[in-house]
């Protein structure tokens, strides 16, 4: 794991979502792109840790948060621009 770990503070203020990412997460996982504003964006019921992914190699973000209905939702985010909360999605599903 590389020692230039991102800066603790995790601000998520926008998620970009690929169409074929979109695509997937509605027909694989029954998840729609309002669930992850809800349950992600600018919300105070978020939890986002950093990670380093082996596969990827690369710094992301794990990140759980509720909707508004109450689903809780996992999401794997990759930062676009970090210190101003841009980030794109690269995978999102519920909890069981």
């Amino acid at each position: 794991m590389p020692n230039d770990a991102p800066s603790t503070r995790i601000l998520i203020a926008d998620v970009w979502i690929s169409p074929r990412v979109l695509e997937k997460l509605e027909t694989k996982h029954s998840v729609r792109e309002r669930d992850v504003e809800e349950a992600l964006v600018l919300t105070h019921r978020v939890e986002a840790r950093w990670d380093f992914s082996e596969e990827h190699e690369c710094w992301r973000v794990l990140a759980v948060g509720v909707t508004d209905s109450g689903g809780v939702l996992k999401a794997a985010l990759y930062p676009v621009d970090e210190h101003c909360g841009r980030w794109r999605l690269g995978t999102a599903f519920w909890a069981r």
